[in-house]
């Protein structure tokens, strides 16, 4: 297979372009100027336990409090069995078709199945 001088030229200077792009990036992120999306420690992930309220909005939604959470960590902690999250249902910004879901998804739990875990 022949490449002609154009099509080479064209593939060298991409190639170096996305080299020049990988350098800068790297760069960046070592400055600290570019948040880490790779890793579990990202912003979406939230790692503190529940979400926290916001000032001026309704109080995020909970765990029931007839079953309380306790996470991987804590069990370990405590010497105690780990719990999946049971939603309070009784949240007034729950919308019914959601309310729905989430009783099918308490039942699975509290019937001794494996909650829905979004990671």
């Amino acid at each position: 297979m022949r490449i002609s001088t154009s099509g080479l030229s064209v593939l060298v200077a991409v190639t170096l372009a996305g080299l020049v792009c990988i350098a800068a990036s790297t760069q960046l992120v070592a400055q600290g100027t570019v948040p880490d999306f790779s890793s579990g420690l990202a912003g979406w992930v939230n790692l503190g336990g529940d979400f926290q309220p916001v000032a001026g909005a309704p109080e995020p939604s909970r765990n029931n409090p007839a079953y309380p959470y306790v996470s991987n960590q804590a069990a370990r902690a405590r010497g105690i069995q780990p719990t999946f999250r049971v939603a309070d249902l009784t949240h007034p910004n729950i919308k019914p078709w959601a309310k729905e879901i989430m009783k099918r998804e308490n039942d699975k739990v509290l019937a001794g199945g494996i909650a829905y875990t979004p990671r």
